[in-house]
């Protein structure tokens, strides 16, 4: 009987309010869903680009993405014509708010190619020289008129606005006022030397875009590798590259036969 001292420890721990802490600890009610979606509409101009979200493609836009996470998510548009050298991706770091409904809206711009000839014209943007022919602009440039310089030719005037590669005939300052058949005549074979420079200096131009087509096609599929990791894309960004340096090389031998011509007696 000596063991009936401890019935009253014992009564008292079979009803302690402790062992339903395990009961009252499972979260319920509408606090345990978590924190409310957000939606994210996304707008661009032109539509149809491409939307990817956190590196994962969404649609195309007009687009409404709904429940979305709060917080910071990493946004990336492409322009619809994706195989385009003359498109780049808009990327932005875009932050929502627990419940909020967000729009954004982008202007995809175009970048435009602008080659004369001969090579070497001075792009005039206002007062600025913001380069040399051939020049490619930024996407941040967008429609603007420009003015093309180079001694010894008259002043062009190009809008970077309708085809995206402008390509610019200079024409040649005439001295005493001569005009270009009174020049080709002053020496002989006048006629084949103007044949001559006509040719080379289209090869020049020609070669020189398909240079900065290929490497800028080569970019692109570099992202692209990078995106997916397919080594297709990594291989034909070595075959492009290669392909643009052949190019680049051909340029630089179409400009030296230009020069030589030129200034050939």
């Amino acid at each position: 009987m000596r063991w009936l001292w401890l019935f009253p420890f014992i009564l008292t721990l079979a009803t302690f309010p402790g062992n339903d802490v395990a009961a009252q600890s499972q979260p319920t009610g509408p606090d345990s869903i978590g924190l409310t979606r957000s939606t994210l509409t996304i707008q661009s101009t032109p539509e149809s680009a491409h939307v990817m979200l956190d590196g994962k493609r969404v649609g195309s836009t007009p687009i409404t993405i709904d429940s979305i996470a709060p917080g910071t998510h990493a946004l990336t548009l492409q322009h619809p014509d994706v195989e385009s050298w003359l498109t780049e991706p808009t990327t932005d770091t875009v932050t929502v708010a627990e419940g909020e409904h967000k729009t954004l809206r982008y202007d995809i711009r175009n970048r435009y190619f602008i080659t004369s000839t001969p090579f070497g014209a001075q792009v005039f943007l206002g007062d600025s020289v913001i380069g040399t022919t051939p020049f490619l602009t930024s996407t941040e440039m967008g429609e603007q008129t420009l003015l093309l310089r180079k001694p010894g030719y008259e002043p062009s005037t190009v809008h970077t606005y309708g085809a995206s590669i402008v390509a610019t005939p200079l024409t040649k300052l005439w001295q005493n006022g001569g005009d270009a058949e009174t020049y080709f005549k002053e020496s002989d074979g006048g006629s084949h030397k103007s044949l001559a420079l006509v040719g080379s200096g289209t090869a020049t131009v020609l070669s020189g875009v398909v240079a900065a087509y290929l490497k800028i096609k080569a970019d692109n599929q570099y992202q692209k590798y990078l995106l997916t990791g397919d080594s297709h894309y990594l291989s034909q960004t070595h075959l492009l590259d290669t392909s643009a340096g052949i190019a680049i090389i051909a340029t630089q031998v179409g400009l030296g036969l230009f020069t030589y011509i030129l200034f050939s007696q």
